[in-house]
């Protein structure tokens, strides 16, 4: 799999080797590990005991993870298949990222009560078929308990990551989806990407189900109206019957369809693009490199001075950029956004009131369902998305201007460079602006990369990174990058990374202000719940509703306002990759002549054969 890009590697190979850069060499590891195990990511989520541990010891063949009747998964647990493994090794990550080998009985005692300072689990695990290999299963904490406060954290972190969700529901014994669990659907929905394979996993179902069972029906309508999704399908028939302590659920054609969304050639296509725009990135720095160097070297040293000067004069320009547009931008949002909230909660209330007032008196127990199940979520998806698009708006204006500004400054460094070295005849000199932008780039590129592989999973060394790194952050990059690494517009091209970078924590932003929004509806509807349970009677009930729903929406209002939590950190997240820039332009782009020896005439001979070689 992939072998031509890993030729490709080998080709750039003796090139990276001669440069002697350690920085490149990283990037060529981390690359090579990555094309070579591209990795997916499977997370499971549900109901607490709706069967996920149980479903995947099912597929194992083995009871790896602990099942039983009370909440048995606490911490998330990964589980990386491969074919390899000899024997199942247990990890426990600490929260300072510390990992150590922990025996098979410790990890069942302490997955079900773990000390405080465990972040997770990780299980190394044979597979016997190689089709799943370099597959990391997640077992996730179940909702719907109380020890699990936490568990809105859990999804935040892992969904937006995922490559394949399950959502695993009960058929019999209380399970289904309840009023209960809508928030949940709608705040999962609001942080998975869009090009996520959701799958409706339903378990403990009679023998010989259909899709035309009636409880089938009701639980993919209520899955469907409240995520907006159509998931696909699967039946995993009730074993409780079976004379097992705890059987093994098996069901292979959910297996064999998470193999064929592994293998499709959509997903294969995708990481193609991926990893030849990285392959290509490599090659260009390492070009860059050489006449990068060279052009230092060879700068006299009154223009050294005045490059150094300007260098250092554009990273203040940059920083500047912090003062006068992100923190005046993020702070109207804070002040903005309870008065959308109250806006919202005055809409809310208003259109339940109107629906319960305008309800023939007679369907009482109707009108109470159809306010939990249906109006409450519905009309809070409304507000929510108002509330999304208006910080959407703000936030699209301040990346405009942000862009603007980052490709005005780099455009004037290029130029007074071009200007201070314009009397050198030779070419690597000249173009030493747009060099020393370009290097800043790449490094920055890089850096940005790895650290958001690396905030998704902490691994063994090179291995921490995972696809979502190359499907989600490189793969935007590859459509509209790769070529203007080719061309001349390192000022454009700069400030599209910087922004795209920008623009993660963005869309961080939006899905989390709706996941929030979404979960906060739990306290309104148990506030209408508690209100609307005990002496009500004909005469009285739309009036009590009405009261019920107004003190719930207003519940619901005070636990959304959380969402500003969401925004100061997205406020800081922007900060710093705006600062992260600037540090990375003064590191880097100030010139600083070269100690080591270079053939520079050796270095552009191996750089010309191997652009021909990769060109082949």
């Amino acid at each position: 799999m992939f072998n031509k890009q890993l030729k490709q590697l080998e080709i750039l190979e003796p090139l990276i080797n001669e440069i002697n850069n350690d920085d490149i060499k990283l990037q060529y590891n981390f690359l090579y590990e990555r094309i070579k195990n591209p990795s997916t990511y499977l997370v499971f989520m549900g109901k607490t005991s709706s069967g996920k541990s149980s479903i995947i010891n099912g597929f194992l063949g083995e009871e790896i993870l602990p099942v039983s009747t009370a909440p048995s998964t606490t911490r998330v647990t990964e589980i990386v298949l491969n074919e390899s493994i000899e024997e199942t090794i247990y990890y426990e990550f600490m929260n300072n990222s510390k990992r150590q080998e922990i025996p098979a009985e410790d990890f069942i005692y302490y997955s079900k009560s773990p000390k405080e300072d465990v972040a997770r689990f990780k299980i190394l695990a044979r597979v016997e078929d190689n089709k799943f290999n370099n597959i990391s299963i997640f077992d996730t904490p179940g909702f719907g308990s109380a020890d699990f406060k936490n568990h809105d954290e859990i999804l935040k972190e892992f969904l937006p990551n995922s490559d394949i969700v399950v959502y695993t529901v009960s058929y019999i014994g209380g399970g289904g989806i309840g009023v209960m669990d809508l928030p949940y659907l709608g705040y999962a929905t609001n942080l998975l990407q869009r090009d996520v394979e959701t799958i409706l996993l339903i378990n403990r179902c009679p023998e010989n189900i259909n899709e035309n069972d009636k409880r089938i029906n009701e639980i993919h309508k209520l899955f469907t109206d409240n995520t907006g999704i159509e998931p696909k399908m699967f039946f995993i028939k009730d074993m409780s019957q079976e004379n097992v302590r705890h059987p093994l659920p098996k069901c292979p054609e959910l297996w064999e369809y998470v193999s064929s969304l592994v293998y499709s050639e959509k997903r294969q296509k995708l990481l193609e693009n991926a990893f030849d725009y990285l392959i290509s990135n490599l090659f260009q720095r390492c070009k860059n490199d050489i006449e990068c160097r060279y052009g230092k070297s060879a700068t006299p040293i009154e223009q050294y001075q005045a490059i150094c000067k300007k260098a250092s004069e554009t990273a203040s320009a940059l920083r500047n950029l912090i003062k006068t547009e992100i923190e005046p931008t993020y702070d109207k949002l804070i002040d903005t956004v309870p008065r959308l909230l109250d806006k919202a909660e005055k809409n809310i209330t208003g259109e339940l009131v109107s629906r319960i007032q305008n309800t023939d008196n007679s369907k009482m127990d109707e009108t109470k369902v159809m306010i939990l199940s249906h109006l409450l979520p519905f009309n809070v998806r409304i507000e929510a998305r108002k509330i999304q698009d208006y910080c959407s708006e703000i936030l699209k204006d301040l990346n405009r201007k942000c862009k603007d500004y980052i490709n005005k400054e780099l455009q004037n460094f290029n130029d007074q460079v071009y200007i201070i070295t314009n009397s050198n005849t030779e070419e690597a000199v000249k173009n030493l602006g747009r060099n020393i932008i370009q290097d800043v780039l790449n490094s920055y590129v890089e850096k940005h990369l790895v650290q958001k592989s690396s905030q998704i999973l902490i691994q063994d060394g090179i291995k921490y990174t995972s696809n979502q790194f190359l499907n989600k952050t490189a793969g935007q990059f590859a459509q509209k990058t790769t070529q203007q690494f080719i061309s001349n517009s390192s000022s454009k091209l700069a400030s599209e990374v910087v922004m795209q970078s920008s623009d993660d924590v963005g869309r961080v932003l939006f899905s989390q202000i709706g996941a929030n929004i979404s979960k906060a509806i739990n306290v309104g509807i148990a506030v209408v719940i508690e209100l609307f349970t005990l002496g009500i009677d004909l005469a009285t009930w739309k009036s009590k509703l009405c009261n019920a729903v107004e003190q719930g929406t207003s519940s619901w209002k005070e636990e959304a306002l959380s969402i500003l939590d969401d925004i100061k950190k997205s406020k800081e997240s922007n900060k710093k990759t705006f600062t992260d820039f600037a540090d990375r332009w003064e590191q880097e782009s100030i010139p600083q002549k070269d100690s080591r020896t270079i053939n520079y005439e050796k270095l552009i001979v191996l750089l010309q054969k191997t652009e021909n070689k990769l060109g082949e």
